[in-house]
């Protein structure tokens, strides 16, 4: 029998994502005060991409490496402040991208789904703000499970916890094919928030 796998976040993958979504709210933001956009549609993004920035920040100051966020043992998978799942009520693990595959396909955001056997109640997966109190029917309908790990934002890549369940659980593990970040949103991206300096730059000097 293997060793027990103990899962930590890890700040470091963490901070990557929050620094560009803060230049997508400064755009945002400059774009609203500059009159750039409609101001609905500027007070309606900052609110939105602010809100999720905050979130992040919150979380990440939250963060303690040094507290196990999902340990997987002979007995099965354990998430802080739940019960512990037995694998018996599990039948499959699942590594794939975050979805919606076709806009969040990345081998950065990476998921690992356990899938519950019919009537099985999983716990929702661990989160530095409000764990498990929300989104368990968006989790259910998009990874088919409300027991989840973003191995992207962990210590342990999703491969070896995968591979930590089929050998403490016997779990079959499946691997759902990763796809490039689309080249479309990059461009995108880049053309809003490259629009937005020159906007803004044009109402300064103007």
């Amino acid at each position: 029998m293997r060793a027990p796998l103990e899962v930590r976040w890890s700040r470091s993958k963490q901070v990557g994502p929050l620094v560009l979504l803060g230049v997508f709210f400064l755009a945002v933001l400059l774009a609203w005060v500059f009159h750039v956009v409609p101001g609905w549609l500027g007070a309606l993004d900052t609110v939105l991409f602010g809100g999720v920035v905050v979130y992040g920040l919150v979380s990440l100051r939250r963060i303690r490496p040094d507290v196990a966020v999902a340990r997987l043992d002979e007995e099965g998978v354990t998430v802080p402040g739940a019960r512990t799942v037995p694998w018996s009520d599990l039948r499959q693990v699942v590594v794939g991208p975050m979805r919606p595959a076709w806009f969040l396909g990345s081998r950065r955001l990476q998921v690992v789904s356990f899938l519950p056997h019919a009537g099985a109640d999983l716990p929702g997966p661990p989160g530095p703000v409000n764990p498990q109190r929300w989104g368990r029917g968006f989790r259910e309908r998009l990874y088919g499970t409300n027991l989840l790990l973003l191995s992207s934002a962990t210590s342990v890549d999703g491969r070896e916890i995968a591979q930590a369940a089929h050998e403490l659980g016997g779990l079959p593990v499946r691997h759902v094919p990763f796809h490039p970040v689309r080249r479309w949103l990059v461009v995108l991206g880049g053309a809003v928030v490259l629009g937005v300096a020159i906007a803004v730059v044009r109402r300064l000097v103007g």
